[in-house]
């Protein structure tokens, strides 16, 4: 009973936690400028009180979708941003982020830093493996989208909040990425 008891309050400060990160209205510089995803990036969509409406291994449902308005980003080192999207139709091919001042669709976002939307499964392009929930698979998968951290984001205010762009690191420290 303890142990729920922990669980349960370990999930109300992560609700409370995203409560507090106000939502991006375009991929930050930061991560545009990332030739690939760091391994070990999370990804979630989630809807406007911060409850995951969909991660990478879960069929993307038209009532999930609908939901949505933002794009759950986890870094490996911590850092998380949500960034608004836009949902025009089924699939995730209809899931739009605004990038560089253009509408991008999520899977084309996802490939061009490196990963593939195969079978609901994100894959790493470069022969990294597959990813569940933005986790390595056999990881935490889903509940490792949860523990997103507000640290270093702006205040609330539903899409009128700047943010912050996070810890401001490029990618450069990503192992994997090779100069082309």
């Amino acid at each position: 009973m303890a142990i729920a008891r922990r669980l349960l309050g370990g999930l109300v400060a992560v609700g409370l936690a995203l409560a507090a990160v106000s939502v991006l209205p375009a991929l930050p510089k930061a991560l545009e400028a990332m030739k690939s995803w760091p391994e070990g990036t999370q990804f979630a969509l989630v809807d406007a009180e911060g409850q995951v409406v969909w991660q990478p291994g879960a069929k993307p449902t038209r009532d999930a979708l609908a939901k949505a308005v933002a794009l759950m980003i986890i870094l490996p080192d911590g850092t998380s941003y949500l960034v608004e999207v836009k949902v025009e139709g089924e699939g995730l091919g209809e899931v739009q982020l605004t990038v560089d001042g253009k509408r991008v669709p999520l899977p084309e976002l996802l490939h061009a830093k490196g990963i593939a939307l195969e079978d609901g499964k994100l894959v790493w392009s470069r022969g990294q493996g597959k990813v569940s929930g933005g986790a390595e698979e056999g990881s935490e998968g889903a509940s490792g989208a949860r523990q997103a951290r507000g640290e270093g984001h702006g205040q609330h205010g539903r899409g009128g909040g700047q943010g912050h762009s996070g810890s401001g690191k490029s990618g450069d420290h990503n192992p994997h990425d090779q100069d082309d």
